[in-house]
């Protein structure tokens, strides 16, 4: 449950499945070997749900035989086969032209394409290497990260680079903006003089993502009904966050039926992004904060979107 994603590792320097001496990586034995005996055990070994990730775009195009326009599209995406679970990871990020051949072409051809294209619905993540090709500054970085939907960045390497966003003021940007960013828009809800205990409650809720990717595993919806005597009531809400993707503003549109027997005073309605494993999904820790200021419940992990009374 608490497993983000796999890096595939085990094969050649670094894990990152160059100079091997036990698989002959760029055959195609090879990558047909490093599936066999890796990839295929990792997913195998993994939840349906969580991801792995191979070092290269051409690594998943040669074990899967892949052209550009076999990409996971948002039918196919977070669907539980193989394909939609074998995601990327760069670990020589702006370190050359081609980051030390993470792709075998140039920028805005083949292999870029393709992770341009997979990673909407895959993790992507990794880490810098260098300063010495000069492409790792701020501008760069952000068109970079953006392009690939970058969720998660090694903080400890390289420190050049990083240290270099933090003196050119682009960090603070990169930090925020990396993986999902929620942030509640305009709303509509049932007005207050309408509201009756037993009676049907809408709530219209605008969500944009402000972030570089969507979340990648399970999330849960949930509308949480808190009374004037702290008792809850919980209605789930049929929506993917994982398809809530960046630069978007998702739309939750429903009615809820109000209880019956619901007390005189004080309602807060809460929206709540649990973790999708029942281990987590009651640990606020493991719940979704969206940015705006105010409307964050650290007790139950909630976000405050309207108050209001039965009277």
């Amino acid at each position: 449950d608490v497993i983000f994603v796999v890096q595939a590792g085990f094969i050649g320097a670094w894990g990152e499945w160059h100079t091997s001496s036990n698989f002959a990586m760029g055959t195609e034995q090879g990558y047909a070997d490093a599936k066999r005996v890796v990839i295929d055990g990792l997913l195998g070994a993994l939840p349906k749900d969580r991801q792995v990730e191979v070092r290269t775009p051409k690594q998943k195009r040669a074990m899967y035989g892949l052209a550009l326009k076999d990409t996971i599209t948002i039918a196919t995406a977070h669907n539980g086969s193989d394909l939609s679970r074998v995601a990327g990871h760069n670990d020589c990020f702006l370190a050359s032209t081609s980051d030390y051949g993470t792709f075998g072409d140039k920028r805005g051809k083949g292999d870029w394409l393709f992770w341009d294209a997979e990673t909407r619905y895959t993790i992507m993540g990794g880490e810098t290497c260098g300063t010495g090709a000069g492409l790792h500054h701020c501008d760069n970085a952000i068109a970079r990260m953006q392009e690939q939907h970058w969720s998660y960045l090694n903080i400890n390497y390289h420190s050049g680079v990083i240290g270099g966003w933090k003196d050119n003021g682009c960090f603070a940007e990169i930090s925020a903006r990396m993986g999902y960013r929620f942030v509640l828009q305009t709303s509509y809800f049932t007005p207050e003089r309408k509201v009756k205990a037993g009676g049907d409650y809408r709530a219209v809720i605008n969500i944009l993502n402000d972030g570089w990717a969507a979340p990648m595993n399970p999330r849960g919806v949930e509308l949480v009904l808190r009374d004037s005597n702290q008792q809850e009531y919980v209605y789930k809400i049929d929506s993917d966050p994982r398809f809530w993707f960046e630069g978007t503003i998702t739309t939750i549109d429903t009615t809820i039926t109000l209880p019956k027997d619901l007390p005189e005073g004080e309602c807060r309605l809460y929206l709540n992004l649990p973790d999708g494993y029942q281990s987590l999904a009651s640990n606020p820790l493991y719940s979704i904060r969206v940015l705006n200021k105010g409307v964050w419940n650290a007790k139950g992990g909630y976000n405050l979107l309207n108050v209001f009374e039965i009277k």
